[in-house]
C-alpha cells in the first residue's frame, strides 16, 4: 500500500522541519504550516478478464490527517481491504462466468446444428486463444473437412452416375 499526498510533498517537508524545530524548542524559527493536509492510502489492483479486458481497481482505504497523527486500527483496514478484494473478485467471477456461459452456448448451438446436418455452421468466437477458442477452432476445421468431404462425395456420385449412363448408353 502506498501513501499519496493530496496536495504536495512540500507540505510534508515543511511539517517535518517544523516538528524537528519544535522538538529542539526553536518554535519561533519554524514557518507556519497548514496542518490540515490529508494523505490517502490507495490500493491499486489490476484485474485482467478473459485475456483481453484490463480493469484497474483503485480503492481509497483511509483518509488520514497528518496534524492529528491518527492511529488507524489495522484490523479495520484489513477488513476493508478483504471486503474490497472479495467484492472485486465476485464481480470479476460473475463477468467471467457470464462470458464463458455465452461462449459455451454458442459452441453448443453449433454442435447441435452440425448434428442436424447443417455443415455450413461455424463458430465466430475463435479470436480468443483459450481452451474454448481452441475447441471452436478445431470445430471449424472439422466442419471445413466435413464440408469438403461432402462435396467430394457428391462429385464422386455425379461421376459414377455419368459413367453408368455412358456405359448403359454404349451397350
Amino acid at each position: 500500500m502506498q501513501c499519496y499526498p493530496a496536495k504536495s510533498t512540500e507540505a510534508v517537508k515543511r511539517s517535518h522541519h517544523a516538528k524537528q524545530t519544535q522538538s529542539k524548542k526553536h518554535a519561533k524559527l519554524a514557518k507556519p504550516v497548514n496542518l490540515s493536509r490529508r494523505y490517502f492510502f490507495v490500493s491499486v489492483a489490476t484485474v485482467i478478464l478473459a485475456g483481453f479486458l484490463t480493469i484497474f481497481v483503485f480503492l481509497i482505504i483511509a483518509i488520514l490527517s497528518s496534524a492529528n497523527h491518527l492511529k488507524v486500527n489495522q484490523y479495520s483496514l484489513l477488513l476493508i481491504a478483504a471486503l474490497a478484494t472479495i467484492t472485486t473478485g465476485a464481480f470479476a467471477s460473475f463477468y467471467m462466468a457470464r462470458s464463458l456461459k455465452a461462449r459455451l452456448a454458442d459452441l453448443t448451438e453449433a454442435i447441435k446444428a452440425m448434428a442436424a446436418g447443417d455443415y455450413r455452421t461455424r463458430i465466430n468466437s475463435t479470436a480468443i486463444r483459450d481452451e474454448i477458442g481452441i475447441v471452436a477452432t478445431a470445430f471449424n476445421d472439422m466442419a471445413d473437412r466435413l464440408e469438403e468431404s461432402r462435396a467430394q462425395e457428391a462429385e464422386l456420385e455425379r461421376l459414377k452416375r455419368q459413367l453408368i449412363t455412358n456405359v448403359s448408353h454404349d451397350l
